[in-house]
């Protein structure tokens, strides 16, 4: 099921990042033409699209949304911000936050009698509870959502959504055959409302779960109609998964040959697109599949590299199974001594998973022990609190009268005052109108800037590569000479091999990997790597006692770094440059030095490019202050960046 659930979120990431440029270059368009209540819709749309691939610029549309709303005392804009950044908290893992914002959508959803929009807040909230595992609170909240959505015409495909949520609830608490009921309703729902996408899920839901179930016939025709789906829609990453669970139906069957052969399938499919994961767990249904027919020595070669696999993937559960179906195939071919070897292996991993487990069921009893304490104890207060607004009712009248004599002594002071505020916030107001036009003008020239580059770089490499490989497979189609053949076949193997590598330039240009993965050190020391290999000037990088940041602070300092490099190169005719990163107790520092020629700082402030408004963007998000030394005509410039890290370490914000 996790296989499955994972192919949903993934394909779904695919549809976004695919046609989301066209989108955002649309939106960016007419957003300086709208209303501010208009834009308010349009920010929040740019916050959906930048959230799967750029969450700092996603918070800074949301929030930028939500300013608006705020200024405009419009509830309804106020709820479309605070639903934006829930989604973000969300989507980097911060549960709690996400949880907060999504209620005061519902509270605000209330109180505008908005009952769609209530619907969506409730099945948010339900999302949440379920990442939490809290089942039942998650449940509550999908009926609800439910119940709301079918009392509203045309709203087949979020009723079909909502039961697809809940018959996953049920299947993670292992009730499947509930669960089966309403996927079968939600897949009834997805047909009325003609979402091909929706049915496709859906049947290669209802494919796995029947395999719990054992009704593997069943289970092979809907995988093969998601297959099929995934075809149609030309999701060809996916299909795999559902050729894996056609194989593991056919092996209960005990037709292994059928299993052997869609096995294969798999595995081909997930090699193609370079899923470890997947690669592993398939081939341990090819090894379990060679022993059940007896071909135990080809069992034993699989089993070997899925073990391998596992090791280097850290996956425990994968390492558990390769060992026994070592020791099983060992011992059938006679080999007692090794298999035994194998067997006491399996028995301390089984130990080892078992521990682990362990410990997690005591961490989360730890958990709920403290959760039900927290809840007892607010429980007490609010009785103190009652009791106070008793005592505090009695006080009011003399208060009261307190207050009004009060009152009027502050109103002279106040009239008085008023005048001077009101200047004061035209003033501050007017700072803020040019200071956020600004930030939104260079991130808008930014973003043009790098979708003409990632053009550029898809036409000038992907697209001759791709035309070479083209041709090639046209000649193959004409000729009939194997040795021709041959080497068409060998060069475009290496085309393909080209293309790879392109499309891993270009996604470590979009988004390093290295730092989504492992953090802001590993991604600069792979960027120092990069300059150096090309031998234009030579970079130094260190670092000491160096926070771990939250991820918008890491994507800001490791784009403000790429900018100064880049400005470095272009004109700073450098041939070294040192990067260090300290951390002290508050704050971290960054320097950068090189010793190229001199340059007029007013010059860079002051100058109409994008590269030092993106800094300054990028500095104003985290807060940093930046101090450049550098005089003209000489040699060696340094640029030292100051940065509070109080509300940016990773493991104690909301960021």
């Amino acid at each position: 099921m996790k296989r499955i659930l994972l192919c949903l979120v993934l394909v779904c990431t695919y549809s976004i990042t695919h046609g989301q440029q066209e989108e955002i270059d649309s939106i960016k368009r007419v957003v300086a033409t709208q209303s501010q209540l208009d834009q308010v819709k349009s920010l929040n749309e740019l916050a959906w699209y930048y959230r799967n691939f750029d969450i700092d610029s996603a918070f800074y549309f949301a929030n930028m949304a939500l300013n608006i709303g705020i200024e405009q005392h419009s509830q309804a804009a106020i709820s479309q911000s605070y639903n934006s950044l829930a989604n973000n908290y969300e989507a980097i893992g911060n549960l709690d936050s996400a949880l907060l914002l999504f209620q005061k959508v519902l509270d605000i959803k209330i109180s505008l009698n908005d009952t769609l929009g209530l619907a969506g807040a409730q099945n948010n909230i339900g999302l949440v509870y379920d990442e939490k595992s809290n089942y039942p609170e998650s449940l509550d909240h999908y009926f609800k959502s439910l119940r709301l959505y079918e009392s509203i015409d045309g709203q087949e495909f979020n009723t079909a959504m909502v039961l697809g949520n809940i018959g996953i609830v049920y299947k993670k608490q292992k009730d499947f055959d509930k669960s089966f009921e309403y996927y079968e309703s939600a897949l009834k729902f997805y047909k009325l409302a003609g979402s091909e996408f929706g049915e496709t899920v859906t049947n290669g839901n209802i494919g796995n779960l029947l395999i719990q179930l054992k009704r593997f016939k069943e289970s092979i025709e809907y995988s093969e109609l998601a297959l099929n789906g995934y075809r149609n829609m030309g999701y060809s990453r996916y299909e795999p998964y559902m050729l894996a669970n056609i194989g593991i139906a056919f092996d209960s069957l005990n037709q292994t040959s059928k299993a052997k052969e869609y096995y294969n399938l798999a595995l081909s499919g997930h090699k193609d697109h370079d899923n470890q994961f997947e690669i592993t767990n398939v081939t341990l249904l090819l090894s379990k599949n060679y022993g059940k027919s007896g071909q135990h020595t080809k069992a034993l070669e699989l089993a070997q590299q899925a073990l391998k696999s596992s090791v280097s993937l850290d996956a425990l559960d994968f390492q558990l199974k390769a060992t026994y179906e070592l020791a099983e195939n060992n011992f059938a071919l006679g080999n007692v001594k090794l298999g035994s070897a194998f067997l006491s292996k399996y028995d301390s991993l089984k130990d080892v998973l078992y521990e682990e487990q362990k410990s997690k069921q005591i961490v989360e009893v730890e958990v709920k022990y403290q959760t039900e304490k927290k809840e007892q104890k607010i429980a007490l207060q609010a009785a103190e609190l009652e009791a106070k607004d008793l005592e505090l009712q009695r006080n009011t009248i003399l208060l009261t009268a307190l207050i009004l004599i009060l009152i009027m002594t502050i109103i002279s002071i106040v009239l008085w005052r008023k005048r001077e505020v009101e200047k004061q916030h035209a003033v501050a107001q007017e700072q803020k109108i040019r200071l956020r036009e600004a930030q939104m003008t260079a991130v808008v020239e930014s973003q043009e800037k790098e979708r003409k580059r990632f053009a550029a770089d898809l036409h000038d490499g992907m697209g001759q590569l791709i035309a070479a490989l083209q041709v090639n497979i046209q000649s193959l189609k004409t000729t009939n000479d194997a040795e021709k053949q041959d080497g068409l076949y060998e060069n475009s193997r290496s085309l393909l091999k080209d293309i790879h590598t392109e499309i891993r330039n270009i996604a470590f240009n979009l988004m390093p990997q290295t730092l989504v993965k492992e953090g802001l050190i590993s991604a600069i020391e792979e960027l120092v790597i990069k300059i150096n290999r090309a031998g234009k000037v030579k970079v130094q990088f260190s670092h000491l006692d160096a926070p771990q940041l939250n991820e918008v602070a890491q994507i800001s300092i490791y784009r403000i770094i790429q900018e100064f490099i880049s400005n470095i190169l272009k004109h700073g005719d450098a041939n070294k440059i040192v990067i260090d990163i300290t951390g002290h107790d508050n704050e971290l520092v960054l320097s950068i030095e090189d010793d190229g020629s001199g340059f007029d700082k007013r010059k860079l402030e002051n100058g109409e490019g994008n590269g030092w408004r993106n800094i300054n963007t990028r500095l104003s998000l985290i807060n940093a202050h930046c101090e450049i030394n550098s005089i003209p005509n000489k040699k060696g410039n340094s640029i030292l960046i100051d940065l509070p890290i109080s509300n940016l370490i990773s493991n104690l914000t909301n960021t």
